[in-house]
């Protein structure tokens, strides 16, 4: 007797009672998606982004033929929930939460209910915030770093006779400019000089000592690469991404975002001013008179 009358289309053809088995295919999908990213160099907000785009879409063409069961949803939940406070600045806070509950029912300690409130509330506060801002950056506008932090746009300019340029600029929370930069590279291809604009930015950046930076950019293929969520192996450019990656190992706190490229464009300007002059490197202690468009409409937006 059949026991197993594999699939169709990739939907498993079922017999008799439904079980876990069934589905496992899903959760393999969803876990092994999982294994290729590096959560722990990812902010909330991207985790979030990458939950709602990546993970919770995977099991949509399951769903349209297939009714799960209740355990599977709830497994989907646990693993989504999992990947989103994995990272150790969120885990102090939601062992805190678990360590109340345990002292309650398994000492009978009653902690002050001031404090566990007060945990919630920031809880709370935190998670809407980070919706918000995933909301942004998905709509293209740009929007100022949280209070003591910096904000690095960075971008890179390639012409079609493969002259590259970088630029980008450091802002903080009121959206003041701090420090741009524009640099002459030479000769070679968009996803190198997206990179080199990336490494040039974090040297800037860590030259000022800063201890939070958000950094983005709008190159999606070499933020992947960075972060670890595409293969390095026989890459052209495996040189300089150890570089990026060094410089984010250093002793600080930095989220590396991809955004819209209409939420870079303060940055792409200042890259294609070096396509203009021959000087390798400048520093821009003041906006440019050729980016006050840009840096007006992302002023408008705050």
């Amino acid at each position: 007797m059949v026991t197993d009358l594999g699939s169709y289309l990739g939907v498993p053809l079922l017999k008799g009672r439904v079980t876990k088995q069934h589905f496992q295919k899903v959760l393999d999908s969803i876990k092994g998606r999982l294994a290729s990213w590096k959560s722990s160099l990812l902010n909330r907000a991207g985790r979030l982004c990458l939950a709602k785009s990546v993970l919770a879409s995977i099991p949509v063409y399951f769903m349209q033929v297939l009714k799960f069961p209740l355990n599977i949803y709830s497994e989907i939940d646990k693993v989504m929930r999992h990947f989103f406070w994995s990272s150790k600045k969120d885990q102090p806070r939601a062992w805190w939460i678990w360590k109340w509950r345990n002292s309650y029912i398994f000492e009978q300690k009653i902690l002050a209910a001031d404090q566990v409130i007060a945990w919630i509330r920031i809880m709370e506060a935190d998670f809407q915030r980070i919706s918000a801002q995933a909301d942004m950056l998905l709509d293209g506008h740009w929007s100022p770093p949280p209070v003591y932090s910096y904000k690095l746009n960075a971008d890179g300019r390639c012409s079609v006779n493969g002259d590259m340029g970088t630029g980008g600029l450091l802002r903080n929370s009121q959206g003041d400019w701090c420090i741009g930069f524009s640099s002459n590279e030479g000769h070679g291809n968009s996803h190198l000089v997206e990179l080199l604009a990336l490494r040039n930015g974090l040297e800037l950046a860590w030259s000022f000592n800063l201890n939070q930076l958000i950094c983005e950019s709008d190159a999606l293929e070499v933020v992947n690469l960075i972060l670890g969520l595409a293969d390095l192996s026989f890459h052209p450019h495996a040189m300089v991404v150890p570089q990026v990656r060094s410089l984010l190992n250093c002793d600080w706190d930095v989220d590396v975002l991809h955004i819209a490229r209409e939420s870079n464009t303060v940055a792409d300007s200042l890259a294609s001013l070096s396509s203009h002059h021959t000087w390798y490197w400048r520093t821009w202690h003041f906006p440019p008179s050729e980016v006050l468009p840009s840096l007006a409409r992302d002023l408008e937006s705050l």
